[in-house]
């Protein structure tokens, strides 16, 4: 009898879990939606915005000068992390990116490696929502003493999640 009485909590629970999940709205949730929480689900308006995707642009530093960068960012709720690569005229510089989305503000940590050290940078930067472009700065806080930048990456496209509420065609991004 308590196995039953255990087992019926369990299935209300689960019951109720998958109405929060889906905001309470009523609707019937497809199995990877009801059991993502709402917090994780890219698309859900109460989720921190997607910016997850491959982006390209310029950087412009104060040591080596104008290059092109790509970079690929995950996200898992407001954490961003991946990588990018800089070209510039003199070689390439390769970085780890670890970043807080607030809102569209992003503040974080970088990690270069180039062919003076490995250095650590503090990094800021803020997201348009209209033209998808993620412009910010950085300044180095470990080793590359004074060394600074900054950058403009476009957003190419996005890293889908498993649910279809994670396609956004209204931002004008498509998939990766």
């Amino acid at each position: 009898m308590k196995d039953l009485h255990a087992r019926t909590a369990f299935a209300i629970a689960l019951v109720l879990l998958a109405s929060t999940a889906c905001g309470g709205g009523g609707g019937v949730p497809s199995a990877s939606s009801a059991l993502r929480p709402a917090s994780v689900r890219i698309g859900d308006g109460a989720a921190a915005r997607n910016l997850s995707g491959q982006y390209a642009g310029k950087v412009k530093d104060n040591v080596y000068g104008t290059g092109r960068a790509t970079a690929s960012l995950a996200q898992y709720k407001s954490t961003l992390g991946g990588s990018e690569t800089i070209a510039f005229g003199s070689g390439s510089v390769k970085d780890s990116l670890a970043l807080n989305l607030t809102g569209t503000a992003l503040n974080g940590a970088t990690v270069a490696s180039s062919r003076k050290a490995l250095c650590s940078f503090s990094t800021t930067a803020a997201y348009n929502t209209k033209t998808h472009i993620l412009t910010g700065s950085y300044y180095a806080v470990n080793r590359c003493s004074g060394e600074k930048g900054t950058y403009a990456l476009k957003h190419q496209c996005l890293y889908k999640g498993a649910g279809d509420d994670d396609i956004r065609p209204e931002s004008g991004l498509k998939p990766c």
